[in-house]
């Protein structure tokens, strides 16, 4: 139920991420909605198609992590089973960017967020340490704490992400 009523989250985050990147520079523009409106619609879609398998596999190792006594298995795949959540969130991170900036096919989008993983490993430690900061909010403070927060968070996330986005420009782009 709570990976259900987390479906609208994906597009909704890249549709943030397009109006942040697209934002102006102009401190008088007082219109924000339009451009995160067009990045809703936009990117909806081709977010929702990444999205989509990606809280569903999220969900898979929360619930195993969860329940981990009950499976019998050692306790080495339960931090093995973390580790795979986490290179699979960090994926997501650059996932996000890409589909937010990029008109790809979902499986190119998939090979690129892949491919940028450990070529740019700053852009992936930058995408794990906001990943750290909103676990770290959400464990001593409160679950509301990463959403009132999710604009500067995205906002560094993007920002951290300028080499992938400046390769993929360059390299992927016509």
């Amino acid at each position: 139920l709570a990976a259900l009523c987390l479906l609208p989250l994906g597009p909704a985050l890249s549709a943030a991420v397009y109006a942040l990147h697209h934002r102006s520079a102009d401190l008088t523009e007082l219109h924000p909605a339009r451009v995160y409106l067009r990045g809703w619609r936009l990117n909806a879609l081709p977010a929702l198609g990444l999205w989509a398998p990606l809280l569903a596999w999220l969900t898979v190792i929360a619930f195993t992590l969860t329940h981990f006594t009950a499976t019998g298995l050692p306790g080495w795949w339960a931090a093995l089973l973390a580790l795979v959540g986490a290179g699979s969130l960090l994926w997501g991170a650059h996932a996000l960017v890409l589909t937010s900036l990029f008109t790809f096919r979902a499986r190119d989008t998939a090979r690129l967020a892949a491919y940028f993983l450990p070529r740019h490993g700053r852009a992936t430690l930058g995408a794990a340490s906001l990943l750290l900061l909103a676990a770290a909010l959400t464990a001593l403070l409160t679950e509301a704490l990463p959403a009132l927060l999710a604009a500067p968070l995205l906002l560094s996330l993007l920002h951290s992400s300028r080499t992938v986005i400046a390769e993929t420009r360059e390299e992927f782009t016509a």
